[in-house]
């Protein structure tokens, strides 16, 4: 437990929740994970979802009228479209089509009328034809409904049976779970580093603490020298030499009080907040860490386990299988196509209005042998024969497939090696705590016998020193090895990608 302010207490869950809130490379890390899965849904979702176009137009024509070969003096056209289609994961494409087209045109219509004149002439009647053009302005207008209804089924290379849009989804889900599993990574390295440096700190404390433990009994031994050498119990040699082993004490005091406060520094900094050793308001306090208790590993269950927990070998695989999919759909861009298409257009009524003659305008809404329905069907054969991209291209995912299935078995081999070994120490440090624990005992014990064989006068002040190095060093030994043994479990946690669940952090298993 860590106190940092006399009211305030922290300890190292609540240290590491805190630090994981406010570290801006936690939130880097959460930003790019987001990023990555809006990205997979924008590529998943678009590829399939429906569409909608609407279109329209309007289009007007003058001709000249002094022109007798042009009939249509004035055409207005007014065109609406609106398209729906969707693409299913089968490429299969379906589309709805509808179409209103409305038109008003003006045509002049030239008729020539011949007329005969007869003239009597020198008693003879002579007929002399003559010719009379009439101009008739008609106007027209016509509205015409119209919906098609089209399905165009791919059944080879991005066919029905080969399902390329399923594969592509894959790819980009992948991508997702590659990013995410990219993304934990960091963040659990991060967290490690955070648990590294609290550690760290608490290891420091406690050699902290033992140097100046044993700097106040030196200082009491130097204090009973002081007055043994005044009174001539002791000679002038074990009166220096206590007080150069007391200077030595003062100087591990300064260099453990270094390593507290650049430690302290990074905790600081990490926890966005200002701690000064100094001041009075301020108390230090170290338990209550993390203790991974009495380890019961099997390994070759823990191996096998992380074959399926270990975010790297995630990433390996995923790797693996993207290539594979690349591969597929390389390969199906080089097969024969073939596609059914079909088809249906259902045609509505044409109004015509004849502006010259507006009796029996209703009688001309009829419907003309097109006006039903047209239906269509058939099937669209393609053979690629020169594709050289696309072969260089299969070529390059058939090296990049080998090339991932090799590392990702190259990282279960060196994942089976550091494993052992991880586990491996972790047997050995237990086993050391315990012994130095031990150690430290007896060396305490034989520290007491000392001092009272110095007070008796049975050994040297250097003898004692040794005696007194002897149990310190046991004891930073034991406290060095603690946190090691600690550091190796969390290490082990992090390859097999429970370190933030260890802490109760929630890491969203569902990918």
């Amino acid at each position: 437990m860590l106190f940092l302010y006399s009211e305030y207490v922290l300890d190292e869950k609540s240290f590491l929740y805190q630090v994981l809130q406010l570290s801006y490379d936690v939130k880097i890390i959460e930003h790019t994970m987001a990023e990555a899965r809006a990205a997979e849904i924008v590529k998943s979702g678009a590829m399939y979802k429906p569409t909608i176009d609407m279109s329209g137009s309007v289009n007007k024509s003058l001709n000249d009228t002094n022109n007798l070969a042009n009939h249509n003096t004035e055409s207005d056209i007014k065109t609406l479209s609106v398209k729906f289609s969707k693409v299913f994961q089968t490429k299969t494409i379906l589309s709805f089509n509808g179409v209103v087209a409305m038109s008003e045109t003006e045509s002049m219509t030239y008729k020539t009328k011949s007329i005969s004149n007869t003239n009597t002439i020198g008693g003879m009647n002579l007929v002399f034809p003559d010719y009379k053009t009439t101009n008739y302005l008609e106007k027209k207008t016509s509205f015409e409904p119209k919906l098609t209804v089209s399905l165009v089924q791919p059944l080879l290379k991005e066919g029905l049976f080969l399902m390329p849009g399923r594969a592509m989804i894959r790819l980009n889900k992948n991508f997702r779970k590659i990013s995410r599993h990219t993304g934990m990574a960091a963040l659990e390295s991060y967290a490690m580093n955070v648990l590294m440096q609290y550690h760290s700190f608490v290891i420091n404390m406690k050699i902290f603490e033992i140097n100046r433990k044993s700097c106040e009994d030196m200082e009491v031994l130097d204090q009973k020298n002081e007055k043994k050498f005044s009174i001539g119990v002791i000679n002038e040699i074990d009166r220096k030499f206590s007080a150069a082993s007391l200077l030595k004490e003062k100087l591990s005091i300064i260099e453990s009080e270094k390593n507290l406060r650049n430690d302290l520094e990074k905790l600081c900094t990490a926890l966005k907040t200002n701690f000064l050793l100094e001041d009075v308001n301020n108390t230090i306090l170290v338990s209550d860490v993390f203790s991974p208790g009495q380890p019961d590993y099997r390994a070759d269950e823990i191996i096998s386990a992380l074959t399926n927990t270990s975010r790297e070998l995630a990433i390996a695989r995923l790797t693996v299988e993207n290539n594979e999919l690349s591969l597929r759909m390389i390969k199906n861009s080089i097969m024969p196509k073939l596609d059914l298409t079909a088809s249906f257009t259902m045609k509505g009524f044409t109004n015509t209005d004849n502006s010259s003659d507006r009796t029996g305008s209703i009688n001309r809404m009829f419907r003309e042998a097109d006006d039903y329905y047209d239906f269509y069907a058939g099937f669209e054969f393609s053979m690629p024969f020169l594709t050289p991209t696309e072969r260089a291209s299969k070529i390059e995912k058939q090296m990049a497939l080998q090339k991932a299935e090799g590392e990702m078995k190259s990282k279960i081999d060196q994942l089976q090696v550091d494993t052992g070994n991880l586990l491996r120490d972790i047997a050995y440090l237990h086993k050391a705590m315990e012994s130095y624990r031990e150690i430290s005992s007896h060396y305490d014990r034989m520290l007491d016998l000392a001092r009272r064989d110095y007070d008796n006068g049975k050994i040297s002040a250097k003898d004692l020193d040794d005696y007194m190095r002897m149990a310190r060093g046991a004891q930073i030994s034991l406290a060095v090895h603690d946190m090691r043994y600690r550091l190796s479990v969390l290490q082990l946690e992090y390859k097999r990608g429970n370190l933030l669940s260890l802490y109760g952090i929630d890491t969203g298993s569902n990918l």
